[in-house]
């Protein structure tokens, strides 16, 4: 069988000083530069490459994207754009992704929240907290077809956020509570 990654990439952090630009012109902040360019860096010093980006048409997370792009010897003017990935809902992500070419095993979508933490929530079989800014996940897929996309088909690999302060609580044997703590993502300050 062959396995698919997934990348889930939340834009970072977007400006708010031009409060006369609709929602979808609103760019990338200073320090939403700053940690898009940071994060990047991370994962291109353990990722070699991507088969597609596709990106919500909105500046600030196509601009994230970019980045991410950039790092992976991506070409930037490959990135696609997916209407289904501005605020369309699970639905609208779960679309796109099963509507992805099989002939592309790495793919990152970019866009916005809840939909970020809804669809790793949905591929892990896991509740997912809402992911910070510029957070990237990084998701093991055991599918030949993308349209074979079901609930809990994906094991988590790795959850970068731009603070380092932080890592990823997943297993009971590592949980602070155990009521039913097993079933939750978050992060927790690292020791």
């Amino acid at each position: 069988m062959s396995k698919k990654t997934l990348y889930l990439l939340r834009h970072a952090k977007a400006s708010w000083k031009q409060s006369e630009l609709v929602d979808r012109q609103r760019p990338l902040s200073k320090r939403g530069h700053r940690n898009a360019a940071d994060m990047a860096n991370r994962i291109a010093a353990t990722e070699k490459h991507l088969d597609a980006v596709i990106s919500s048409p909105a500046k600030r997370a196509l601009h994230t994207a970019q980045y991410f792009a950039n790092e992976l010897d991506f070409p930037s003017f490959d990135i696609q754009i997916d209407e289904r990935l501005y605020f369309c809902g699970l639905k609208g992500w779960l679309q796109c992704m099963k509507a992805i070419s099989d002939d592309n095993h790495r793919v990152l979508l970019a866009g916005h929240n809840p939909e970020v933490s809804q669809a790793i929530s949905w591929l892990t079989g896991k509740e997912c907290e809402a992911v910070s800014s510029c957070t990237i996940t990084k998701l093991k897929l055991k599918l030949e077809h993308w349209s074979e996309l079901k609930e809990g088909c994906a094991e988590l690999a790795v959850m970068h956020a731009p603070k380092d302060s932080i890592a990823l609580v997943s297993s009971l044997d590592d949980a602070p509570d155990e009521s039913d703590s097993s079933n939750i993502l978050r992060f927790e300050p690292r020791a």
